[in-house]
C-alpha cells in the first residue's frame, strides 16, 4: 500500500512479498484492498496499491537527502529496512557528491563490511550502489525537493534497487 499516511509499511503490514503459486497477485490485491478499508485510507486519493518486481534478498540500506537551510543538501547513508532505527547507522555528508565523498560515506557505515563480502557472503554490487547514491545530487538540484528517503535500498551481487521512496516537495 502506498500512502502518505503510512510511514513504515512493514509495521502496518501493508506489504506482501514473495507472491507465487500459493498466493496470486489477485489474492494479494484483495488482501491489501481490505487493509485500505480497515485503515480508513480509501478516501485519500494518494493511497494506491503499488506492484513492483520482487527483489532478491540482499543488504537493506537507507539512502537519503535533506535540504538544510544553512548547509544545503545533506546526504544520508546507513543500515536500512527494519535496522534503520534499531542500530542507528546514520552517516552524513555534504555537497559536492564526488566519487570520493560517496566512497567515504559507504566506508564509514556499520554495514560497509557486509557489502564487501562478510563471513563467506559474496560481495555486493558497490558500483551500482555508488551510482544510486550519486543520483541523489541530481534530485538535490531541484529546489522544490526538500527531502528524499529511499528505504530500503536493497543491494545484491547484481544490482542496487530503491524498493521504497518518500519524497517531500515544497509548494
Amino acid at each position: 500500500i502506498s500512502s502518505p499516511r503510512i510511514l513504515h509499511k512493514t509495521d502496518a503490514r501493508a506489504v506482501i512479498t514473495n507472491i507465487n503459486d500459493k498466493k496470486t497477485p489477485g489474492d494479494a490485491r484483495e488482501e491489501l484492498s481490505g487493509k485500505i478499508k480497515k485503515m480508513k485510507l480509501g478516501s485519500d486519493r494518494n493511497t494506491t496499491i503499488q506492484i513492483q518486481k520482487q527483489i532478491p534478498a540482499g543488504i537493506e540500506l537507507i539512502v537519503g537527502m535533506k535540504r538544510d537551510p544553512s548547509f544545503g543538501p545533506v546526504y544520508l547513508f546507513g543500515a536500512g529496512g527494519i535496522l534503520a532505527e534499531l542500530i542507528g547507522d546514520k552517516n552524513l555528508t555534504l555537497e559536492p557528491m564526488s566519487e570520493r565523498a560517496i566512497r567515504d560515506l559507504i566506508e564509514s557505515s556499520k554495514v560497509s563490511r557486509l557489502l564487501t563480502g562478510y563471513r563467506g557472503e559474496a560481495p555486493k554490487n558497490i558500483p551500482a550502489l555508488r551510482r544510486l547514491i550519486g543520483s541523489l545530487s541530481a534530485l538535490a538540484a531541484i529546489p522544490e525537493i526538500e527531502e528524499v528517503t529511499l528505504n530500503p535500498v536493497i543491494v545484491t551481487e547484481d544490482n542496487a534497487w530503491a524498493v521504497d521512496a518518500r519524497i517531500l516537495i515544497t509548494r
